[in-house]
């Protein structure tokens, strides 16, 4: 691969057969060690395009990197000690559910994802669709009064009957 002078050259391999862009910031960095906000400065000058390829591709090849031992985290999980007056006895398999629920989650929303939060407040959709299901399970005004006024039937039924019960005893 081609390279810039003062930076290091970007080739597919190293001698190990391991891509040489596995670090996300060797590759964007200058040779001569400067720091990382300097490669970042770099980006931004005219004529610094071959650069930020570099620089992006590394970033992209460290995310798939990242993405793929989170992977294997959550299948495999990780290995935790067990320690007995102060030695390491045994260990055990953690398994991080809530990591494998997110790759879950990222990979198949449409089977994984949590369901959407969605605002309640009034005036929203949500609101108005629950206020319509509600009132439409209320009774009206007049079927409200009508059990009024059969319960203030039947309860003046029931005192006038025992009021005449206390009259004949």
């Amino acid at each position: 691969a081609k390279s810039t002078p003062g930076m290091m050259e970007i080739g597919p391999n190293d001698a190990l057969g391991a891509p040489r862009s596995l670090d996300v910031i060797k590759p964007a960095r200058f040779a001569r060690n400067y720091p990382v906000f300097a490669g970042l400065q770099l980006r931004l000058m005219k004529g610094a395009e071959g650069f930020c390829a570099a620089w992006d591709k590394a970033v992209d090849r460290g995310m798939l990197r990242l993405q793929d031992c989170a992977l294997e985290r959550a299948i495999l999980g990780e290995e935790r000690p067990v320690a007995s007056q102060g030695k390491i006895v045994a260990t055990y398999t953690r398994h991080d559910t809530a990591l494998m629920l997110f790759l879950l989650r990222q990979r198949m929303p449409e089977r994984y994802a949590a369901p959407p939060t969605q605002d309640a407040r009034p005036g929203s959709a949500l609101y108005e669709r629950v206020r319509r299901d509600i009132e439409a399970q209320m009774p009206t005004v007049a079927e409200t009064r009508a059990v009024i006024d059969a319960k203030l039937e039947q309860l003046r039924r029931t005192i006038k009957a025992r009021r005449t019960r206390e009259e004949d005893g």
